[in-house]
């Protein structure tokens, strides 16, 4: 009973994601999409409605739903270039939207956010890289602009970039803790195997040790025994 419950209710929720994307009914699609996530619609489809949502936010300049509904339809792309442009390009007009407004304490999350699915998709090479340099160059004027702005507790901006941060930095998927491990631990792995192999300043051979690293020990001499 319970199976055909589930059934029954994935069907019309994929009924009705079609139906509201053939009608373009994008009020009535937003009704419909989380619950769509609950009752199992499948990957394709759910991916369509939220592009659809998000183009439809963007146009009525709702930058911040626009970035939570690309997002999700990133998530479920596997050739996402163009979600992941179209999101860089959102935060963007969102950051011209306020610019001059914001905290340092906005802007640290805005570029927080946006360094994560950036960094994510640099790692796993699955957009084009002209895609990856746009966020990246919308990254540095961020963080340019973190250097002169003020420290505030609230801004009028605020609540809109805590919702583009949750959006952009909910849980990790377990192919994003990869991509973030692989980021993060990747570069101090090397930097130790390049100061195992690097010869010691002036000399020649092994180069500094590394703190955790036991000196070999001498063998233990044995002693001599005396003459009879």
């Amino acid at each position: 009973m319970a199976t055909q419950l589930r059934i029954e209710t994935k069907t019309l929720y994929t009924e009705a994601i079609r139906q509201n994307i053939a009608k373009k009914d994008w009020t009535r699609l937003s009704d419909v999409m989380m619950e769509a996530e609950k009752a199992g619609v499948g990957k394709t489809l759910r991916r369509r409605g939220w592009y659809h949502l998000g183009l439809y936010e963007a146009e009525r300049g709702n930058h911040p739903a626009a970035i939570a509904a690309l997002n999700f339809a990133r998530i479920l792309d596997a050739k996402p270039g163009a979600t992941l442009e179209k999101i860089v390009d959102e935060i963007e007009a969102f950051c011209q939207d306020f610019n001059g407004r914001f905290s340092r304490q906005d802007l640290y999350m805005l570029a927080k956010g946006l360094d994560r699915i950036v960094s994510f998709h640099s790692f796993h090479v699955k957009v084009p890289r002209a895609v990856q340099e746009k966020g990246k160059r919308l990254g540095v004027w961020i963080e340019d602009q973190q250097r002169t702005a003020l420290d505030k507790e609230e801004t009028p901006a605020t609540h809109h970039v805590q919702r583009i941060y949750a959006a952009l930095y909910p849980p990790l998927t377990i192919e994003e803790v990869r991509a973030e491990f692989a980021r993060i631990v990747e570069p101090l792995i090397r930097e130790r195997l390049d100061r195992k192999t690097k010869p010691a300043s002036g000399g020649v051979g092994k180069g500094p040790k590394d703190p955790d690293e036991e000196e070999p020990k001498p063998p233990e001499e044995k002693p001599k025994k005396g003459k009879k």
